[in-house]
């Protein structure tokens, strides 16, 4: 099982080496942008503005430090999450299905994710909503599985659903978790 999923993430990793010089889009000319300013210093919403909350904008300040600030970096970065983002589902899945199960549905999850129809080659903030509301559900199930660490485990995963609602105003809906 767990080759086969290695064998799907490194298929998906691939698609997603072959993008990675892929120009940048224009949502995240602009992300790579305030994340940039964000570099250099300057607070969100300082020198440029929009109605967009800043969590995707620190998300690529991160990735561009880390990767370069770069077309490459950015979807370098992007790239290392949706593997990370395929884990934590089938981890989560593996809870409610069968693992074969659990890798089709990480599969699944990658492959789509690279479609040109959702514009998947380029890091918009849905990616690091996705990233964030997983890693808050995996840490509520565990809840579930120990009893050790309660309130811990919960501040965790209060902690990624706010992160994916700063990322996007459309992660809201995982506060109800």
């Amino acid at each position: 099982i767990y080759f086969l999923l290695a064998i799907t993430m490194l298929f998906v990793l691939m698609a997603r080496i072959h993008l990675l010089s892929f120009p940048l889009e224009r949502d995240e000319g602009e992300y790579a942008y305030m994340g940039k300013l964000i570099l250099q210093g300057h607070p969100p919403y300082t020198l440029a503005y929009n109605m967009k909350l800043p969590g995707t904008y620190y998300m690529y300040a991160i990735i561009m430090s880390i990767f370069g600030e770069s077309t490459v970096g950015i979807h370098l970065g992007l790239a290392i999450m949706t593997m990370v983002s395929m884990v934590l589902l089938f981890l989560i899945s593996k809870d409610f299905v069968s693992k074969i199960s659990a890798v089709i549905a990480a599969a699944s999850f990658g492959i789509i994710g690279t479609s040109w129809n959702l514009l998947g080659q380029a890091a918009h903030a849905t990616h690091f909503v996705i990233f964030y509301a997983l890693l808050g559900i995996f840490v509520l199930l565990r809840v579930y599985k120990t009893e050790k660490n309660k309130t811990v485990k919960y501040f965790l995963a209060g902690l990624f659903f706010s992160l994916a609602f700063i990322c996007k105003q459309s992660g809201l809906f995982f506060v109800v978790f």
